[in-house]
């Protein structure tokens, strides 16, 4: 029974110890993760909006949601679109991603900052195809293609309403279709979708409380 004892107090003690040697590490490492978790927001903002004012804190309003909502304005003042952060279910991991919108609803961009799906397959959404083969490499002028990644890069200038996915890669500018990752349909499924519920939820706000900014 003292054994018994003595060995629970043993495997309570290190229990604490291990609690706060982890604790201690997350203290420890916590500013820097906050500090890369901003850089990925900001060069997120700036893959989508390009060059922005990034001299003045953005005018920020907050959805009734309580998701957060920034203006961006380029550095003559002038409205570009808002930019706001969702977070969709994918098949392996939760994929968190900023949108940028138009007061239209056209979406202007989107980037994903978080994700640990399937590599190969829903971790494709990263994957930027390359219109340079062998055959061309010698075309020194030939364009290089869009530098978002592909699947990402088709919500570009699209309204999020009616937007659907498709297998087909027969897309344009003006189709409301996006292109699906080859076998990865939930992953696909799971960015459309949060980005149109994020879009859709802001487009009902800014109905109600337009040019928040100017209030």
């Amino acid at each position: 029974m003292k054994d018994y004892i003595r060995f629970t107090g043993v495997l309570f003690l290190i229990s604490c110890i291990a609690a706060l040697s982890l604790a201690g590490v997350y203290k420890a490492t916590k500013p820097n993760i906050d500090k890369q978790t901003e850089l990925e927001k900001a060069e997120a903002l700036k893959t989508i909006f390009g060059d922005f004012d990034t001299g003045n804190e953005p005018f920020e309003f907050i959805l009734e949601n309580g998701r957060k909502v920034k203006e961006i304005k380029d550095k003559n003042g002038n409205l570009l679109g808002y930019a706001f952060e969702v977070v969709g279910k994918g098949f392996s991991s939760n994929i968190r991603i900023t949108v940028g919108m138009k007061d239209d609803g056209t979406i202007i961009g989107i980037k994903v900052t978080y994700q640990e799906e399937t590599p190969g397959l829903g971790a494709r959404m990263n994957e930027v195809k390359s219109n340079k083969y062998l055959w061309t490499f010698w075309k020194k002028d030939l364009e290089e293609g869009p530098s978002l990644p592909t699947f990402q890069n088709d919500f570009k200038g699209k309204r999020f309403i009616n937007l659907t996915l498709t297998k087909s890669g027969d897309i344009n500018d003006t189709t409301p279709e996006i292109e699906a990752i080859t076998g990865a349909t939930i992953t696909s499924k799971a960015v459309l979708d949060a980005v149109q519920k994020g879009c859709e939820e802001l487009m009902i706000y800014l109905e109600k409380n337009p040019n928040p900014g100017e209030r």
